[in-house]
């Protein structure tokens, strides 16, 4: 055990120890001991339970809800991808699960935490932002932070950190033992399935850069708020180690991680120094390799695995008492265009239709998350749309296209019988083949696809919407001004073969259009 201070040459004693005196805010790595390990501990949740990332949950016991690092949302994920890329929004759902006063207590009681605040000079660390992102009143140590993932890496076990183990005189004989505190404070399951989740984390997520050789390593990585600080909290088979970057006066570290870099180039030495070979965790025994559907948690059926998102199953050890015993029965198999990914229509081709499952929920009588307002029965009303007409469109943008019930039958090959075109699905326009642009046969104009502006009949060009004048001139920087896609490859107006079947007698006037 060890720790360091500061940087450069110590010049004097009883100095100001980083690792030991200075309390800074612990940002996402608190997540994995006051939100992740405790739910588990609790049968709350299990590394293949769902969450729902959107912007629409609403938490029980208050009005706060964070925003993710990236200001995304992912949906339905499982708890395993929510650690390995530390999403915010289930940190803050799992804390409103167990109560910022569980948690709070769980740090305190089991973890060594002494310098949390329950009340104090109108602070308090009983909160939803404290527990779930370590936005804390005082903050933490690092000494404090390293020794409260001790039961994650132990067994279940809490070992309060120490900087020596005992002290001997000259002739060697025992003066003093220094014999940590140490207890129980998680179940030996609860341990493993962190050590796993937090071991995924260190290859496909947050800690990716703290790899070296073929050391299992399993850690978390975290920042606060401006980025302030930075920290990487992580442990192999035989080390654990904690580290923190920052200024004494908090300046913004910008978005990389250096912690996580200088994690490794310690233990990378440390281990090389003490002889150490690569290792990786360790399967305890009776464990079982079982692969489950991420949307039931069930054991996974062959339609799990190809559903139109892709798979849907995980799969892990788990311990006999946690496995499902019912085969997931809500996967059905569906024929799907192939290029609208929606149920097959009378005009798809052969070529197109394949078979897919969907998610049918009336077959599974369990929870099951799917967006909120799926759930509800109805679509976000606090959104702003200007018509009816608008609303319809943004609500058919945002079915749950997965779901049976929400599943439309292919509009993409819909053929008009005279002309043999594609039917455009959203407004019934006629798409040429040949250079992609929409007619509309009800008021007889042409729509460039890519600006959605009218297309004059006898020029080419596009027609100015605001002031109805061609736009020639300047018609670049137009376009790039309304919000939709423009492919700046294309050409305003577009060659049509001589020979090709023209629907209006209008486009004969100008043959090279």
């Amino acid at each position: 055990p060890g720790a360091s201070g500061g940087r450069g040459e110590k010049n004097g004693t009883r100095l100001f120890n980083r690792a030991t005196d200075m309390l800074r805010s612990p940002g996402s790595t608190i997540k994995p001991v006051a939100s992740y390990s405790l739910c588990l501990d609790k049968g709350l949740v299990h590394p293949w339970t769902i969450f729902d990332d959107s912007d629409f949950v609403q938490l029980k016991g208050t009005t706060w809800y964070p925003n993710n690092d990236d200001s995304q949302n992912d949906g339905g994920v499982t708890l395993r991808y929510a650690l390995q890329v530390s999403i915010n929004t289930v940190a803050a759902q799992m804390i409103d699960m167990l109560t910022p006063e569980v948690s709070f207590d769980h740090l305190v009681n089991n973890l060594g935490f002494t310098h949390l605040v329950r009340d104090y000079n109108g602070f308090s660390d009983v909160s939803y932002a404290g527990m779930a992102l370590g936005q804390l009143s005082y903050g933490e140590s690092v000494r404090e932070m390293c020794q409260s993932y001790t039961p994650l890496c132990n067994n279940g076990i809490y070992t309060e950190a120490r900087t020596y183990s005992k002290i001997l005189d000259a002739s060697g004989k025992l003066v003093y033992e220094n014999i940590p505190e140490s207890h129980v404070a998680l179940k030996e399951t609860t341990a493993y399935y962190m050590t796993e989740m937090l071991n995924n984390a260190a290859n496909r997520g947050t800690g990716w850069l703290s790899k070296f050789g073929n050391m299992g390593i399993a850690g978390k990585s975290g920042g606060s708020s401006s980025w302030h600080d930075r920290w990487y909290i992580a442990y192999t088979p035989y080390l654990l180690a904690a580290c923190w970057t920052g200024y004494d006066i908090g300046e913004n570290m910008g978005s990389s991680n250096p912690a996580t870099g200088m994690w490794k180039q310690v233990m990378q030495e440390v281990h090389k120094y003490l002889g150490y070979e690569d290792k990786q965790f360790e399967t305890p025994e009776g464990m079982r390799r079982v692969t489950v559907c991420v949307d039931t948690g069930l054991l996974a059926s062959e339609a799990c695995d190809h559903e139109i998102r892709g798979s849907r199953t995980m799969t892990l050890y788990m311990y006999p008492e946690d496995m499902p015993t019912s085969v997931c029965q809500a996967h059905v198999y569906q024929d799907i265009c192939s290029e609208s990914l929606d149920l097959v229509g009378t005009d798809c081709p052969d070529s197109c239709r394949v078979r897919l499952s969907v998610l049918d929920p009336s077959k599974y009588s369990g929870t099951m998350t799917l967006p909120d307002y799926y759930r509800s029965g109805a679509y976000p009303k606090k959104r702003s749309f200007g018509s009816d007409a608008a609303y319809q469109e943004w609500r058919d943008e945002n079915r749950t296209r997965y779901v049976l019930s929400e599943m439309l039958h292919c509009r993409y090959h819909n053929i008009d019988p005279i002309s043999g075109w594609i039917i455009e699905a959203k407004h019934g326009y006629l798409i040429n083949p040949t250079t992609g642009m929409y007619y509309d046969i009800e008021n007889d104009i042409l729509i460039d696809q890519y600006s959605k502006w009218q297309v004059d009949w006898l020029t080419g060009y596009l027609i100015d919407p605001n002031t109805g004048n061609l736009a020639t001139a300047g018609v670049r920087d137009a376009l790039h001004s309304i919000p939709h896609s423009f492919d700046e490859s294309k050409h305003y107006f577009y060659p049509i073969p001589e020979n090709e079947l023209l629907l209006n007698d209008k486009l004969k006037q100008n043959p090279n259009w």
